[in-house]
């Protein structure tokens, strides 16, 4: 029989690879240097969950463990936490901030669940305004999906946009400044010409951002099935002979 492993396993050999007569890169590595690593596995499992293959998912939910008890096995040798303080604050964390399950407060559909969430979040965290909230977000998200977190945490603070054709409309404007604005400044210019542009050129894209989170769509992901199309129509162009061709880079 073939033998299986435990959670158990996994962190007892985490601590072999890092340890005495170890494996040397696993040795070298600290939190900065895991940083691709990590950006790595998650895409690659976002990858399978769209093929979805059950088992590839399974791996890749695997290799972003693993991501884990790294980074967990790095902060117990510092002597700052380890494994069990990792999952004793996320279990913390889901009783706390689900006081509609294991609290007092009630919910009846999952926007009251959010709302719930981001009141006790903001409780938690000591934020004395809405806007810290918001300022917590990490800045380094790719920057679709930190304008979509932005707008929907907005939203469950009390402010939105409006609905679907309000936002259309700020298209429609974004737009007409941009054909306004003038002709593209030429390479290498940093003049306010070019800075407006960029200004605008960001008002369109978060108020795109805005449009797929009306329609219930991930900007990301959307953008991302975008390019895959694109891909596959120019290799069918290029596969008929129509790609004139140029310099490879």
């Amino acid at each position: 029989m073939e033998q299986r492993y435990r959670f158990e396993d996994l962190l007892a050999i985490m601590e072999q690879l890092r340890g005495e007569g170890g494996c040397p890169w696993d040795r070298e590595q600290n939190h900065l240097t895991l940083r691709r690593y990590l950006i790595e596995e998650v895409y690659e499992l976002i990858d399978e969950l769209e093929k979805g293959d059950m088992a590839k998912i399974c791996d890749e939910l695997g290799d972003l463990l693993l991501q884990v008890v790294f980074h967990a096995s790095i902060a117990r040798e510092s002597g700052h936490f380890t494994m069990e303080d990792v999952v004793n604050r996320v279990c913390e964390k889901m009783v706390t901030r689900h006081t509609h399950v294991f609290g007092e407060h009630k919910a009846g559909n999952a926007e009251e669940a959010l709302s719930n969430w981001e009141v006790n979040k903001k409780k938690e965290k000591g934020h004395q305004s809405w806007t810290e909230s918001l300022k917590d977000i990490p800045a380094g998200m790719p920057a679709l999906a930190f304008s979509t977190k932005v707008q929907q945490k907005a939203a469950r603070f009390g402010y939105d946009t409006g609905n679907t054709d309000a936002v259309l409309r700020s298209l429609e404007i974004v737009l007409q400044e941009i054909q306004i604005s003038g002709a593209k400044p030429q390479s290498g210019e940093t003049s306010p010409a070019l800075s407006s542009l960029e200004y605008r050129v960001g008002d369109l894209l978060f108020a795109a951002a805005d449009l797929a989170r009306k329609l219930d769509v991930h900007p990301e992901l959307a953008l991302n099935g975008a390019v895959k199309r694109f891909i596959r129509k120019f290799a069918n162009l290029e596969e008929q002979g129509l790609i004139p061709g140029g310099e490879q880079t």
